[in-house]
Formats: structure tokens, sequence, C-alpha cells
């Protein structure tokens, strides 16, 4: 490599020897023309960037010199050989030489990958002809610090179940928001989290020890004798405030000789040189280090940055604007609103200065979060947008928000770790404690008014309520906290379902603390566009506010990292009077890919919010909806979004408008016949044992879960004998202690399930104990005349699937029919429909026009994933049975006759294939409609591919 430096004229100098206050330093080499520079080498994939640049900090901190060089040299290198033989090998591009920098003047460290001639060259034009200037390099700096995390989480293990429990928000934190039980918490993860909180301190005081040396001395890890002694330093800070972030005296808890590694991370970091970053690219380290298990692990996601940015731009109006986060998590979307009001106020002609940095942090921008590691990166993320300006206090609190009230204050956290560990946790508030009951909180320890961490943060109602709330489904809420959140938002009682998630109380939170005329601005899952649980909510936002954002993607499926169901961007501004027009749009925007920067993301939101006609480019598809629209569809607006093909949408329209006389809302069709649905079997019966233990299969073909155990091995006239799949062992059932049902629709090939019926066992029989578990038995005896009535009540004959995966290879229909009533798990039982009923509605309803009906209406849980809920079926435009002739009648039943027991392929393959069957069932259901053949012909040529293409989409956005 000298060889290489010297061809193009660096000086090099080997065996150099300097001595230093702390010992004689011998570096590998010596750069001397244009300054003198040190070269220190690693050999082998055990070395790190992180030793590498903790010795080049050292060299450059007592060597007079400009910088320094590290390389780290490939593994391949070290073998026995001539020394002509591995000078060859050396040189061959193959080989990847890394060679990290640490610069003195205005350079930030650098990173560079290559062969041998690529880095002579790299090094030698920074030795030469040294740039004034060099983009920082965030990925040199995320390699350390990770690197960084590695050793020190070694010396954390110390840290325990109870220790970890407190430092993270308390048992019932643990239980109820993380969903952990006690003993199973991961302690790995949350160790590694402990530490990069200790490592975002010693950054962050970094960057402020170069702001402000004075206020803030630089770090002297040569005086380091403790881990401790970090406290001193970052009790200089907490004078001022960052209370969640220096709060936790993580350092305090480690072990002595974990000293060593501390003063290495210190060191580390000031190799790094985070002064000489970009501080948007600082926050960009700190948003990109904490690797995505870790954070799962303590309830710490992340919202997509330019989607963020598009929702502030849309969002915040005026640079004064004031700005809530009720659920901030790591402050994405409060940097993002911080990023938009400096925009406004210097496009106003203003220069930002300290005094807006201050208010900003101070007055305008308020984050709560229930999680302090949450809440400690989102100071960190929000002081770093201006850390050159010093702010004494940030509006970020850790508290439980769905107890907030407008005039409320949140007190101070005490900047002592063993006060700040002992805050009010999840516990106080699910007793139903009062908030402000100083004894309580005393004796908790954790949280007082005087607390010396910070001033305490008066709320009030904002301009912008924007937020990514929690997505936790109703059932994985306790019951005590439900009763609690409804006592909570009572106000709100008219909206509440027993069904809502958390995330239809935290809009109605929002609703608590918007003024007239502001906005809330969510990153919010697609489900309450159409689920029953938020029919409130969606009334409560017509009748409140102006719906003026719905904004989906089908590049990928969500908003949120690693979030497997589809998300919205929804914006809704309140209403200032009752009488605003009805008449104004909301603006349906489909991304065709997310925006890359922040200007991008500008660029688009302009565009968004300038449109006043439907539009259509390379990026964006928007379509305008009135008020009015979105109020008559109220109970539907999942509908709006529902295709990425707009034209499939059009072809739903057309065919309800050329057979509007025949076709029926089945609501009133059901009403008329004094019929109705019924969900199948369930453990949610009120029984309260797992009813699939009471199944037996017809075939081991469809035994796919470890619980089915029991299949069907042979029949007689009274008895059914079953053997266990696993032990071979067999039992006797009489077919009166049985009853027919569907254990799951996945892999019916065929629409007449008369014959392919596995059973479920209602009654008791001689050697049940060898056939049901032990704790199934038990309830199974205690209720076994509630559940034979249960399951009684349940049945019918014709069956529609309640949740299934479109796109699967298993799912070949969406509806069934069956000689006997018969019931299922994951099905909807029409009650009391006769035969020949039965059999048009299955043919109807797995037409490809029932099939389109229910892709636009569908409640897309995740991807090809849907749900049909009741009120969908309620609102099915459905073949009206009672206008047939017996004429068109005849017709159905015989078609139904041929197409009953063929072994229909995936609805996929169906549509790909123009599979024949099903285009009789087509092209039959068209023409009684009143569609000619040919009308017929080229619907159906037309509509089967592009359905295929939209669920091939979901599909993806599924595996994505």
């Amino acid at each position: 490599m000298l060889k290489e430096l010297e061809k193009r004229g660096v000086k090099a100098a080997t065996e150099v020897s300097y001595k230093t206050p702390i010992g004689t330093m011998k570096p590998d080499a010596l750069l001397q023309n244009g300054g003198d520079y040190i070269v220190e080498t690693k050999l082998g994939p055990q070395a790190k960037l992180f030793d590498a640049m903790t010795q080049l900090y050292d060299y450059t901190k007592h060597i007079a010199s400009v910088g320094g060089f590290a390389v780290l040299l490939p593994q391949e290198l070290r073998r026995p050989l001539p020394i002509e033989w591995l000078e060859q090998m050396a040189l061959s591009p193959e080989y990847t030489y890394v060679v990290a920098s640490v610069f003195k003047d205005k350079r930030a460290s650098q990173k560079f990958a290559g062969s041998l001639l690529e880095v002579a060259d790299w090094i030698s034009r920074h030795v030469l002809k040294p740039p004034e200037y060099v983009e920082p390099d965030t990925s040199l700096a995320i390699s350390v610090l990770s690197d960084a995390v590695d050793y020190m989480t070694i010396k954390t293990l110390q840290l325990q179940e109870k220790e970890l429990e407190d430092i993270f928000g308390g048992k019932n934190v643990f239980e109820n928001i993380l969903q952990y039980n006690e003993g199973e918490y991961p302690l790995d993860e949350m160790r590694k989290a402990a530490t990069y909180l200790l490592i975002n301190q010693i950054l962050f005081y970094h960057v402020l020890s170069s702001t402000d040396p004075i206020t803030f001395p630089n770090i002297q890890e040569d005086y380091i004798k403790r881990p401790s002694d970090l406290a001193i330093y970052f009790g200089r800070v907490l004078q001022i405030d960052y209370a969640p972030t220096f709060a936790f005296d993580v350092a305090s808890r480690l072990p002595i000789d974990a000293i060593e590694i501390v003063k290495r991370i210190v060191k580390a970091i000031g190799a790094i040189a985070p002064s000489k970053i970009r501080y948007d690219l600082l926050g960009k380290i700190f948003h990109d280090l904490i690797p995505f298990e870790t954070r799962k692990a303590v309830a710490a996601f992340y919202t997509n940055n330019e989607a963020a940015e598009l929702l502030a731009y849309l969002s915040v109006d005026r640079s004064e604007d004031k700005v809530i986060d009720l659920a901030c998590g790591s402050g994405t979307l409060l940097v993002a609103a911080y990023h938009r009001k400096r925009d406004l106020l210097e496009k106003s002609g203003k220069r930002f200065g300290l005094e807006d940095h201050v208010r900003f942090l101070g007055e305008d921008l308020t984050g709560i979060d229930i999680m302090p590691f949450a809440a400690h990166l989102a100071v960190v993320h929000l002081s770093l947008q201006s850390p050159v300006f010093k702010t004494e206090k940030v509006r970020v609190g850790i508290w439980d928000s769905t107890e907030l009230v407008p005039g409320q204050e949140i007190p101070a956290v005490s900047s002592s770790l063993k006060e700040a560990y002992k805050r009010p946790t999840l516990e106080v508030f699910m007793e139903g404690k009062p908030s402000f009951d100083e004894e309580a909180y005393i004796k908790k320890g954790s949280v007082t008014v005087a607390g010396i961490g910070g001033e305490a943060i008066p709320l009030d109602k904002v301009d912008v309520v924007i937020m990514n709330p929690p997505f936790t489904r109703q059932e994985r809420l306790p019951s005590s906290y439900k009763k609690l959140l409804a006592e909570r938002l009572k106000q709100y009682k008219y909206q509440l379902h027993g069904q809502l998630g958390l995330w239809g109380y935290f809009l109605l939170l929002a609703d608590r603390f918007v003024k007239k005329g502001g906005r809330i601005s969510l990153v919010y899952p697609s489900r309450p566009l159409s689920a029953r649980s938020a029919e409130g909510i969606r009334h409560f936002l017509v009748e409140n506010y102006h719906v003026e954002y719905i904004i989906t993607t089908w590049e990928r499926a969500a908003f949120s990292e690693s979030a497997q169901y589809r998300e919205i961007l929804l914006v809704v501004r309140k209403r200032i009077a009752e009488e605003e027009s009805e008449k104004s749009r909301c603006k349906i925007v489909n991304l065709k890919y997310l925006p890359k920067t922040v200007e991008e993301a500008y660029s688009i939101g302009k565009i968004i919010r300038d449109l006043e006609k439907d539009y259509d480019d390379e990026r964006i598809r928007t379509v305008m909806v009135t008020q009015k629209q979105l109020c008559d569809t109220v109970d539907d607006w999942f509908i709006h979004i529902a295709p990425h093909d707009l034209e499939i949408t059009k072809t739903w329209g057309d065919i309800q408008e050329h057979a509007e006389t025949r076709l029926v809302v089945f609501r009133e069709y059901l009403s008329r016949k004094n019929m109705d649905f019924v969900r199948g079997v369930e453990t949610k019966s009120g029984i309260g044992f797992p009813f699939y233990e009471t199944f037996v299969l017809k075939d081991l073909a469809t035994a796919l879960k470890s619980y089915d155990r029991w299949v069907s091995s042979s029949e007689s006239k009274r008895f059914v004998v079953i053997r266990n799949r696993y032990t071979g062992d067999t039992a006797k059932i009489p077919f009166s202690k049985l009853h027919i049902g569907i254990r799951r629709a996945s892999g019916l090939e065929t629409i007449d399930i008369s014959n392919s019926q596995d059973y479920i066992i209602i009654g008791s029989f001689k050697g049940i104990e060898r056939v049901l578990p032990k704790d199934t038995l038990k309830h199974f005896k205690r209720n076994r005349g509630r559940w034979k009535e249960y399951v009684k009540s349940r049945v019918g004959r014709f069956l529609i699937s309640r949740r299934f995966d479109i796109s699967a290879m298993g799912t070949s229909h969406v509806a069934f029919y069956s000689d006997r009533p018969t019931t299922g798990q994951n099905l909807w039982s029409l009650k009391d429909a006769d035969r020949e009923e039965s059999k048009i509605l299955s043919l109807y309803f797995n037409s490809t026009l029932n099939l389109l009906q229910v892709y636009l209406k569908r409640v897309e849980t995740r991807g090809a994933w849907m749900e049909i809920n009741k009120t969908m079926i309620e609102n099915f435009r459905l073949l009206d049975l009672d206008a047939l002739d017996a004429k068109e009648k005849q017709h159905l039943l015989n078609v139904f006759d041929q197409v009953r027991n063929v072994p229909f392929p995936s609805v996929m393959d169906q549509l790909k294939t123009s599979f024949p069957p099903r285009r009789m069932m087509d092209e039959c259901l068209l023409e009684i409609l009143g569609f000619s053949k040919e009308q017929a012909r080229n619907l159906l040529d037309d509509l089967y591919p592009r359905l295929y293409k939209e669920i091939l989409r979901l599909k993806e956005l599924m595996a994505g």
C-alpha cells in the first residue's frame, strides 16, 4: 500500500515513534507531505471500525498531525506465502479494503471501501489535495456506534428483569402495552436498548459540548475512573432540561470493569466528530442506528420520514401553529412539524434564530409517550434540529395520553434515576387513582410537581394534532383498561364501540385537544374506513370535520416501519360553524411511490394542496370527493381507495346502473324474508373453551394445525370411528353426539360442500376423556348442553367466508352450499334459507360480479387478507331472487347443478385462465341482469385480467 501511495506522490515513513503523556505511540506509518497523517492497519474479519477509530483518536489527539487513516485489510492476506506472491494477491481487485479517516480540519470523518489501488487513490487525494469540505458519512457513524453497542452489551448482562422493567416503564407497561408476560421479556434486546440509551447520551453530550464548551466541558476520558463519573457531565445538562434523555442513569448501573469500554466509546464518538455532521444527518444517525428488533422490544417504532414530512406539510399552515403528538414515539412527526414551521417562517422573509428554536421546542411542539425510551429518542431527535441553539426545555412528557385533558399539567420528571424509573406507571392509571394525588405519586416516588429535572408541561388546545397512534386491536386490550378508556372518554360515548381498537380512542382524544379550525393529522390504519366498530367515528367526522385528505400508496402497505396492515394518511379539519358548505372537497390521493427526500415530499405536498380537480401524473393520482359524497358513503369509505385501477370501480358502477331493477340491497331482502346471518362457531361464544378442540376432520389433508388431532377413519350407520393422527389411538362416536361442520374453508374446492363436512363433538360419549384435552373436557362437561344448542343455532344451508386470503392457493370460493344445515369456523351462516334459495345465493356470491363487490367493499386486514363483516353483507347488492321468473330461476339452478361438484382451482387461477365453469356462472348471471351475450363476453374479457392484477398487487403489498 505504501508503494502504491509513493507512486501517487505521497511520501511515507514507517517505524515512527512518539512520546506522549499517555506513553510511547508507534503508528504503522506516517504520510508526510501535505501535512502529517497517521496510518494504522488492522487485519482480518475480527477487526472492527470501532477499534480502528478509537486508536486513531488517541494518535490524532496526542500527536501533532492533520489527521489519520485506519485501514482494514482482507483476511485472505493472512497466509504464509512468499512476499512476491503476497504482493500479487494484495493488488487483486477481488479483495476489498476498508479505510476510515479522522481529520482535525473541517473535513468530517469518512469511510471508503475498494481494491488496494482504489484505496490508495482515495487516500492520496485527501493527503495531496485535501478538499475543504466532504459530505458527512452517516454509515461510518452507525457502523462504529453499532460496534460500540456490541462491546457494551456484554457489560449490561448484569441488568436483570426487574431493573429492565423499571427502566422501560414498569410491569404494567410490559403486560398491557408491550404485550409481554412476566418471565417472557426480551432481555437481550432490552439490554441493548439500555446500551443505546447510554451511547445516545454520550453522543448528544458531545454535540452540546461542541456548541457550548464552557457550560458543557468536553468529557475527559483519561480522568474517568468509573462509569458513574459520566453523571458529573450529564448532571450539567439536567440543570437545564433534557430529562427524558439524561435521567436514565444507565452508567451508574454498569460494573466497574466496564470503565475501559466506556472510555473507548467516548473516544470513538470523538473520532466520529459529531460537531462536523449536519444536524439533520445527526438526526438520521439516531433514527437509523437502533435496529428494529431492539426498538420493537421497547415499543419505539418509526414513521417513514418522508411520509411524516408530507403529512406535516399538509397540516401546518403557519410558523406560529401549536402542534401536539399524543403518541410521539421517537419524534419523527414532531421533527417534521418543526421542519415545516421553520420553512414557513423563512419563506415569510424572516431569519430562523435562537428565539425561534427555543419557542418551537419550549412552547409550540409537545410530545407525549407512555414509553420512556421513546420519549428519550424524541427529545434527542428534536434537540438535534438546531443543537447550536441551547434551549432550556423540551416539551416531551412520559405519560398515558388517554388520561390527559386541556388545562392539565404533566409534572416534571426528576433528574434522579431512581425517581425517574419509579414514575407513575400504567398501574396507577389502570387502578383509576386520581391523576394528581400527590401522596400517591410520592408513594410511587417518581413524578412530583416540584421535580428538579425540568419544568411541568401545561397542556392546552392546539392548532394541529399530528400522530401515528398505537394500532393495538381491541382483543389485545385488557377489559379493565378498556373500561378505564371508556370512562376517560365518556363524552364520546356514542362513538365508542366494544370492538374499537386503540386507534379509535386516540382519534377521539385528538378531538379533545384540537381547536375549532384546527387539524387532526394521522398515520392511520385503513381498517377504520370501513370497519363496523369505527362507524361511529366516521359519522363523528362527517358531522364535525371537513375530511381534507385521505392518502394511500401502492408502493408499500404502510407508512410505518414494519407494519403489516394497510395504512393511510388522514387529515381532517375541525369545523368552525355548522353551516359550513357540504360542497368542500376531500382529496383522495394515491402516491405511486413514496417521496425520497424532504424536498420531494414538499413538492408533492404543494401539488396536492393546490389541486382544484382530478389529477394524474407519474407521481400521484388524485380524485376529488365532496363532503356530501363522504356523508352518503359513510358506511364504507374504503371503497374510495380500494382499487389501484379506477376502471374497476367504474365497471362495478356500470353493472349496477345497467341492472338497477334486478338488484336489491341484501338488507332489504333479508328483512323481506325475515332471515338473518349469524357467525359460525368460535371461541368467543360465551362458553369459553377452545371450540377447535371439538372438531373431527373428514380428511387428513385438511389437518393444518398441531391441534387438528382427530380424523375420521371409517363410518357406519350409527357411528364414526376416529383416529388420532399422532398416536394412532381410535375412538367410536355415535352420530347423535356429532354435528356436521366446516373446520376451515381454505382448501374446499367445490361450491357444494354437502359431502365434505367435518364433525363437531356436541355430546358426551364413552372414551371422550381420551379425545378431548383435560382442560377442554372440563369446560365441555360443564357447558355441554349450552354448547350443543349454541352449535345448532349457528347453522344454515348457505355460508359465506368471514376472513380469507383472496390470493391464496387454497381459496377457491368465498361462499358455499350444503344440503344439510351446517356451520363452521370463520363463516357466516344464513338461517332459514331453503335449498333453492341457498343454491342461487351461492352461485351469485361466487360470481365475478360479487367478487368485484367484495374486493371494493372489503375490510382489508393485511394485504390480500380480507374480512367480510355483517355490515358489508347487509349492504351488498344482491340479485333479487323474488324478481326472477320461473324460467330464469330454473336456468340458474341448472347452471348450479353443472358446477356444484366441479373442483375449482384458486380464485387467482380462475381469473388468470378464464376458468370455464366460472365463465359459465358469470355469463348466466349477466344474461339475467339484462346484458347481451356479446356485452357479457366483452365485460368479462376486460374484467378478469383487471381483477387478477388488482389481487396480485395486494399480494405483493403483503409480501413487502
